[in-house]
């Protein structure tokens, strides 16, 4: 789990496919966190909501099983990071399609045009109440905020060298990748001494830390 370089690190792994991201075996991600630093160990984050629970609970309890997060003891916690669950903009159901063609006939109507009659049957019972989705079916978007360790810590530098000889030699070939780098976790093992500099709180289950 990459910390630095992000003023917020957000993640949006569905739950079913957290299993599917397999760890890299041959390296360890080390933030190179100072060690001398005072760092926020209180929680100051906004309690859950039920509807949030109801989706965020099992979500880390997958991770947990796919090796994405872990508890951690109170008393090895170094920092605390707050957590936000913000609503995703499509995560509510809108107007259906019917409801939306009827309310622009209604505003054209309106300003003189004549009705299309080629609209299917207006359904008027759903007009008057619009569609929204019930509580179960709101998806969340997660946020943890780790500025206070990314103010502090710095990325080792990489040598960027001639892109277009690299790109020109890697022309024509074909690679398989086997590192899943479209995914919100990098699947890079944290170092264990900077594991309790990683956490978070979460309402009913204490402590977690991303390894």
């Amino acid at each position: 789990m990459s910390a630095a370089g992000e003023e917020q690190t957000k993640w949006d792994l569905k739950q079913d496919k957290a299993a599917e991201v397999k760890p890299i075996d041959f390296m360890k991600f080390c933030p190179n966190i100072p060690k001398d630093v005072e760092y926020p160990t209180k929680v100051n984050q906004k309690p859950l909501m039920q509807a949030q629970k109801e989706w965020y609970l099992p979500v880390l309890d997958e991770f947990d099983k796919a090796g994405v997060m872990r508890d951690i003891r109170s008393d090895e916690v170094k920092v605390v990071h707050p957590t936000v669950l913000a609503q995703k903009a499509h995560g509510v159901l809108g107007l259906t399609i019917e409801e939306i063609q009827w309310t622009v006939e209604d505003q054209c109507v309106a300003h003189g045009k004549l009705p299309n009659p080629n609209l299917p049957p207006q359904p008027q019972s759903e007009m008057d109440t619009p569609s929204e989705a019930t509580p179960a079916k709101l998806k969340w978007q997660v946020t943890n905020n780790f500025s206070s360790i990314n103010r502090v810590s710095k990325l080792a530098p990489m040598p960027q060298g001639d892109i277009r000889v690299k790109q020109q030699c890697l022309a024509g070939h074909k690679y398989t990748c086997v590192i899943d780098f479209a995914s919100r976790f990098y699947a890079i093992e944290v170092d264990k001494e900077d594991q309790p500099y990683l956490c978070i709180y979460v309402e009913g289950l204490g402590y977690k830390c991303y390894y």
